[in-house]
């Protein structure tokens, strides 16, 4: 029964893939939904008759696709992924997968080993990608584990007969395992992020700092193919593109955290400064990412068939990082020469303007975007932006908030979102 769970699942993801692309489903004897509904439930019955609180060979792979096609069925509910993740990584530690199979005393052969460890990797990363999502702690980064990274090697370098593991390839070659491999590296300090973030006290300022070289420090050890460019170009591979946006908002995003808590301190305090510069610099980046993705993601860009990754993206760091470059914008004059000014404002303000038209033109306006859509509209006319009106805003955005902005509810916001 495990198998057909894992066999079900691997139907739901394919399905879901399938109808993102704009392909039609090869089974025409209902509605595609209720197809992957049929799917779902089938794969949902095969883990109950194959007990998976006892995980076979087959149960956290079956889960973490389950998790995976859950989390693109239901967008707007977040803590459902979440849970599933949790109970997912739970039964992970019942099978010992946070064990390496070198560190333990038992049978499993070197296949099966580095199986584990992908594994265990990935459900690393999608455990915290849940917490993320979801504003709430992990439960990954606070398990002591001993599992080795997975070895850079193709799949046709070793297999079920394998009597050991052949040596690792080169970094410079591409595996399947290079992307997990240099991920993680960003990952692990990531993980350490989020969860300063979730404490309660105000961290001393040096921890910040320390974090930030971490972070800086992995994300430079990154191969170059690896790195995203400043443009994105129509012969770049998609699955590659993919790749570097995600390594590059994971790295951006990560800062943001980690430097946004010192947002809301007095300006007195040690280290607001310089988080408050470091902020703003994020903040441009996260546009710029904003910008790029929207441009692949159009009908014609490289990504356009991959429109469903976008459900994948939290929109509130590029909702935050508008705020955050509103607000240095507006403590300026309207020169470009203020010392405290790095970017140029001019720039900061171009940067607004598109991230208003991504919000506007953005597919799927749910309220959520219909809000960010109608803040940085907002926020632009305080800027001064002649081209852009009041009226012009309210006409190309719903009437969420019915009622006028003022300075002080623009920063309550900026805070909420923080």
């Amino acid at each position: 029964m495990g198998w057909l769970a894992f066999l079900y699942s691997l139907l739901v993801t394919a399905s879901l893939s399938t109808i993102a692309v704009g392909e039609s489903h090869p089974d025409t004897r209902s509605d595609v939904r209720d197809v992957i509904q049929f799917y779902r439930r089938s794969s949902q019955q095969g883990l109950i008759l194959s007990e998976f609180t006892k995980p076979g060979i087959y149960t956290i792979q079956t889960l973490i696709l389950n998790m995976e096609a859950e989390f693109i069925w239901n967008r707007g509910d977040p803590v459902q992924y979440y849970l599933m993740a949790g109970t997912t990584m739970r039964l992970a530690l019942q099978a010992g997968l946070h064990r390496d199979a070198t560190k333990v005393q038992s049978k499993i052969t070197p296949f099966h080993a580095e199986m584990r460890r992908r594994t265990w990797t990935h459900l690393l990363q999608v455990e915290l990608l849940a917490s993320l999502q979801a504003a709430l702690p992990p439960l990954g980064p606070t398990i002591d584990h001993d599992t080795l990274p997975p070895s850079n090697l193709l799949d046709s370098d070793f297999g079920p007969d394998s009597v050991t593991l052949p040596p690792a390839r080169p970094t410079s070659d591409a595996t399947p395992s290079s992307y997990g491999f240099f991920k993680r590296s960003v990952f692990l300090v990531t993980a350490k992020v989020v969860l300063l973030h979730h404490r309660i006290e105000i961290p001393n300022y040096q921890v910040i700092k320390s974090l930030d070289a971490e972070l800086k420090d992995a994300y430079n050890q990154i191969p170059r193919h690896f790195l995203l460019q400043i443009r994105l170009l129509v012969t770049d591979n998609p699955d590659m593109m993919i790749k570097r946006l995600s390594l590059a908002l994971m790295f951006q995003r990560s800062r943001f955290m980690l430097h946004r808590k010192y947002l809301n301190l007095p300006s007195s305090t040690e280290g607001f400064q310089e988080s408050k510069q470091a902020s703003v610099e994020i903040s441009v980046e996260l546009l710029r990412l904003q910008a790029l993705l929207h441009e692949a993601f159009l009908p014609g860009g490289p990504l356009c068939r991959d429109r469903w990754l976008l459900s994948a993206l939290s929109m509130q760091e590029f909702l935050a990082a508008g705020m955050i470059i509103y607000q240095a914008v507006n403590e300026h004059d309207s020169s470009d020469t203020s010392p405290a000014l790095t970017i140029p404002r001019t720039e900061m303000i171009e940067l607004l303007k598109t991230s208003h038209t991504v919000w506007t033109q953005t597919d799927n306006m749910s309220s959520e975007i219909q809000k960010a859509a109608k803040l940085i509209g907002m926020l632009l006319v305080r800027v001064g932006r002649s081209d852009i009106s009041p009226s012009a805003v309210a006409r190309n955005t719903p009437s969420i908030f019915g009622e006028s902005w003022t300075s002080s509810k623009v920063q309550w916001l900026t805070y909420v979102v923080n």
